[in-house]
């Protein structure tokens, strides 16, 4: 809600542009959560995770690869099955624990 209150009411153009960066960015972490749930219905199903968007697309559990909030595919690690945010998205790195925003 703050970084929502920012974007709209702030005077700076930087102040501005911060929020809205981050509101995409809290917008990809709960992207994530959704597809990575997603993953594991799939894993669920077959007792293995997808080794691509395409395993999922096949499954009907996907209509095509999921993009973060700038357009840039998300990430499928074969081996894990873990979603995560593609290296060359501008959206890096996203906030954590260790580092919130």
């Amino acid at each position: 809600m703050l970084w929502t209150e920012i974007s709209r009411n702030a005077d700076a153009d930087w102040l501005r542009d911060q929020a809205s960066f981050r509101l995409k960015q809290l917008d990809a972490l709960d992207g994530i959560d959704f597809i990575q749930r997603i993953v594991d219905q799939y894993r669920a199903r077959t007792g293995a995770p997808p080794t691509s968007w395409d395993d999922m697309m096949r499954a009907g559990l996907l209509r095509g690869v999921p993009p973060d909030p700038t357009g840039v595919p998300f990430q499928l690690e074969p081996a894990t099955g873990k979603v995560t945010l593609d290296p060359r998205s501008s959206l890096n790195p996203l906030p954590s624990a260790e580092h919130p925003l």
